[in-house]
């Protein structure tokens, strides 16, 4: 936006049922707000089995489904069995939880939902576009590999250019941005914080484990109240996103993701509008068996602390 300005850009938003509610809300706003065209698409496959080889397969086209080289027999005789139109669907489909090495719900929710967009809206997206992403080399250990500039894969060769502007960007640099142009940050960010700070602040009366603190005086006077109001823990969260120079906290991902550990997912669980989606993840990985976390379940992880 402050490089070329409302006029030469648009948005586009890849919807994921296992976000935060409301969060299709919040980019429609924000968007509004900045004068800029919001485009959404969801990810819908079609689950089928080969009936010549029994394999299973999705597909994004059912006219073109087939059961493909190599892996598969190059058969088109298919039984439909189910459509896939989440990451808890997909979860559900392999029977397994994704991993940092099968990442299904960026592949198929996130990468493939984009490039089929962008694929079939080359007229208005032009002859030479220019996709801006947010990842910062701060968040993980992999994103220290991503290029500032770097060609768009999974379309045509040279068409599409990623730009990752924000790299070099610390977390509160991120914040600052968004209060700078008059945007607040997604709810999610709060909630997530206050049951964060609300456990810490627990485990410290019951446990005598002193709380991390991310800025001088932040637990003054605390430690005899029984419980964090909102009231008290909102300045504490805006002190920690606009002025701690610090790593790390909750991000606005996927409810349920995978990557978050233990006390993300029990603070997500104790949100009113997180616990359905732990609720539902919970129901999943009892039904196929298979842990999200080696050795934990999730019914573990966030009824415990």
């Amino acid at each position: 936006m402050e490089t070329f300005g409302p006029d030469l850009t648009i948005a586009h938003y890849q919807l994921v049922e296992e976000e935060w509610p409301g969060t299709l809300e919040y980019g429609q706003q924000v968007c509004a707000y900045l004068g800029v065209p919001l485009y959404v698409s969801q990810g819908k496959y079609y689950g089928y089995r080969c009936l010549d080889c029994g394999r299973t397969y999705l597909s994004a086209h059912p006219q073109k489904a087939m059961c493909r080289l190599p892996k598969g027999c190059g058969s088109h005789n298919k039984q439909f069995l189910r459509m896939v139109e989440s990451v808890h669907d997909i979860i559900e489909w392999r029977e397994k939880w994704v991993s940092k090495q099968v990442r299904a719900c960026t592949r198929y929710f996130k990468t493939e939902v984009f490039n089929s967009w962008a694929r079939n809206n080359k007229l208005l997206l032009g002859n030479s576009p220019l996709l801006v992403l947010g990842e910062r080399w701060l968040e993980s250990e992999e994103r220290t590999k991503i290029p500032e500039l770097r060609y768009r894969r999974g379309l045509q060769s040279g068409w599409m250019m990623e730009w990752h502007p924000i790299l070099g960007y610390r977390r509160i640099d991120s914040f600052r941005k968004l209060r700078e142009n008059g945007i607040e940050p997604h709810y999610c960010y709060r909630v997530q914080w206050r049951e964060l700070l609300r456990e810490e602040h627990e485990i410290w009366r019951l446990q005598d484990a002193v709380p991390h603190c991310s800025y001088e005086g932040q637990w003054n006077g605390l430690r005899e109240v029984e419980y964090l109001s909102d009231a008290i823990l909102n300045p504490m969260i805006d002190e920690i996103l606009f002025e701690v120079d610090e790593e790390g906290g909750p991000r606005c991902s996927c409810v349920s993701c995978f990557f978050k550990p233990a006390k993300q997912l029990r603070a997500s669980y104790r949100t009113e509008e997180g616990r359905p989606v732990i609720v539902e993840a919970m129901h999943i990985e009892e039904h196929i068996g298979f842990t999200m976390k080696q050795g934990h379940t999730i019914r573990d992880m966030v009824e415990g602390t």
